[in-house]
């Protein structure tokens, strides 16, 4: 098994990189080689061969994405990473970044429930190179590298391009990828692990994707000259201005809570575990800390062992399941919601920044309030729960978008970053017009503002009503009330 033998060497190589500091790490597995060459070029052979059949638990894959995932984030003034090394920041022409552009390039490698998982820690490592030119100590040959690569992203297009193939309509007016995998969301009965596992990396390879827009749009707005503001242009014409804004089109289609009634809910009331026994079987979930702090899972072996005998374990391991799976979704849809709060933000605040410091700006581009208004009631909408959506919607008809909206039961950490979203926007739209945005469209009129208010207490109603943790419904309606006042 070449692929078993390979995977763990690779792992062994893991374990001695967490034993060591970088420096000694390279120097120990590079040698005289001192910018890693042939092992970057061993690590992305690897990452480029195909992932056997047989689930035999040896994926040479994902030991390598953990490998460089585990040391990304690792500070050095040293020009001395390993994760930098093999991503190309040492300057090397075979990388794992380039394997990584050409797996995301296949739409099968990222919906294929045997390669999802890997899809999702490829975007995030996208998004981590991304980031990286924020840091401050960034060694200079890494920093100089890391242009390199924003610019190869750029001149291929990528941003453009992934966010429109899984968030836009494809072809014959078929739903967005996120639409299917949020309709699944809402109706599905649980019968398929496969394809729920799938949906839940899908989510979160979009979210690291929305993330990564995020930090495109606001390294765009920094960088000086004319081709970068046109680019600039484009990507927020893609965001807010044509005609299907992706940002509008992607907030309808955001998963906020979970189908009632079902296989998972009947499984979930279908037994009633003790405090003790839940207590002593409660682990952390595993994942990306940012993503996966707080949620918590259950060890079934734990939980079965501290049974009483006379107890089903049947029904222990069938609602421990159902647990789990239910807890990893509503992670899933909280990464991707706070995600899109991020860049909805970020569009909405650089923009008008952007517009003090350009004078050639196209007509249609130019921000106004209406565009804000449509986009704020929009998120508000998404807030009601079903009885509210019900008495409001008609009053706050926004054609285009709220016969789209399907009302849910919210998950509160999903309402929040959506809450603080509210509360940005609110203050964007109260901020003094110019002519020359009254020029670009209509103004707000008072019964604008009286929608915006009723949507509002709409809101924090909903919020109230909630059954779920009282103090995060608190929190959601004191950023509301914020808004409201």
């Amino acid at each position: 098994n070449p692929q078993g033998i390979a995977a763990s060497s690779f792992s062994i190589i893991s374990y001695v990189s967490h034993g060591m500091t970088q420096a000694e790490c390279i120097r120990s597995l590079c040698g005289d080689d001192i910018n890693g060459v042939g092992l970057t070029r061993a690590f992305s052979k690897g990452l480029s061969l195909p992932v056997p059949d047989a689930d035999d638990g040896a994926n040479l894959r994902d030991v390598i994405l953990d490998l460089i995932l585990s040391n990304v984030g690792i500070d050095s003034n040293s020009s001395l990473n390993f994760s930098l090394m093999m991503l190309g920041l040492s300057g090397s022409r075979h990388n794992c970044f380039d394997v990584i552009l050409d797996l995301v390039a296949d739409v099968d490698f990222v919906m294929n429930p045997a390669t999802s998982s890997a899809a999702t820690k490829c975007f995030e490592l996208i998004f981590r190179v991304s980031e990286l030119g924020s840091r401050g100590n960034l060694p200079e040959l890494a920093r100089t590298h890391q242009l390199l690569l924003t610019e190869k992203l750029r001149r291929s297009n990528f941003w453009h391009s992934q966010a429109v193939r899984y968030m836009g309509e494809r072809g014959g007016s078929a739903s967005s990828i996120l639409h299917e995998v949020s309709r699944y969301f809402r109706y599905d009965q649980g019968q398929d692990v496969k394809v729920t596992n799938r949906n839940n990396d899908v989510l979160h390879s979009i979210a690291w994707l929305l993330k990564g827009l995020a930090v495109e749009t606001r390294s765009l707005m920094n960088v000086r000259g004319l081709a970068r503001q046109n680019q600039f242009q484009s990507f927020i014409g893609l965001l807010l201005s044509h005609r299907d804004p992706l940002l509008l089109s992607a907030l309808i289609d955001v998963p906020l809570g979970q189908a009632k009634g079902g296989t998972i809910w009947e499984k979930l009331h279908s037994w009633n575990p003790s405090a003790d026994v839940l207590h002593n079987a409660k682990v952390p979930m595993k994942g990306v800390a940012e993503v996966c702090s707080g949620y918590e899972v259950i060890d079934i072996d734990i939980m079965l062992g501290n049974l009483d005998s006379q107890r089903p374990k049947n029904s222990a391991r069938d609602w421990a399941l159902a647990w789990n799976m239910f807890v990893k979704r509503s992670c899933a849809c909280s990464h991707v919601s706070q995600a899109w709060s991020d860049l909805a933000r970020t569009a909405f605040i650089c923009y008008p920044v952007f517009l003090n410091m350009t004078e050639q700006v196209e007509q249609n581009m130019a921000m106004n309030k209406r565009v804000v208004l449509e986009m704020l009631c929009a998120i508000l909408l998404r807030l009601l729960s079903p009885s509210h959506f019900d008495a409001l919607a008609q009053y706050s008809f926004l054609p285009g978008i709220t016969e789209g909206i399907v009302a849910e039961d919210i998950v509160p950490e999903c309402a929040m970053p959506l809450c603080n979203t509210v509360l940005s926007l609110t203050e964007v739209l109260l901020e003094p017009s110019s002519a020359e945005d009254d020029a670009n469209g209509p103004e707000i009129v008072e019964e604008d503002t009286a929608r915006v208010c009723m949507l509002i207490i709409g809101a924090i109603s909903s919020c109230a009503g909630n059954e779920a943790a009282s103090s995060s419904n608190d929190l959601c309606g004191a950023l509301l009330s914020c808004a409201l006042a």
